[in-house]
């Protein structure tokens, strides 16, 4: 439980931590997520084949693709480019300017 809770305490924080430069670099949900669970393992808590067999990897891998892609996407303007061609595809129907 305290693992858990340290993990959830690190989840809402580590922004502000990296705010106020108690971190150098932004850690991130991921590197949170990634050190409870090798902590649960030198903890004793969990061993690895419950990993290898309980875990499905095939959500981990489309979730870090979605990840990637989403930044990439940010860091190109592909992002920015794909919302504006949106928004101007759906100027003629008066659907441009957000709720009244």
């Amino acid at each position: 439980m305290i693992i858990f809770l340290v993990m959830v305490f690190g989840w809402f924080t580590e922004k502000e931590f990296y705010n106020m430069g108690i971190y150098p670099v932004r850690l991130g949900i991921g590197v949170i997520a990634i050190a409870g669970a090798v902590a649960y393992l030198l903890a004793g808590i969990v061993n690895w084949r419950d990993y290898q067999e309980k875990v499905d990897w095939g959500v981990v891998w489309l979730y870090a693709g979605a990840i990637i892609f989403g930044r990439t996407l940010d860091e190109t303007g592909a992002a920015y480019w794909l919302a504006r061609s949106a928004i101007d595809a759906l100027a003629p129907l008066g659907m441009d300017s957000g709720l009244p």
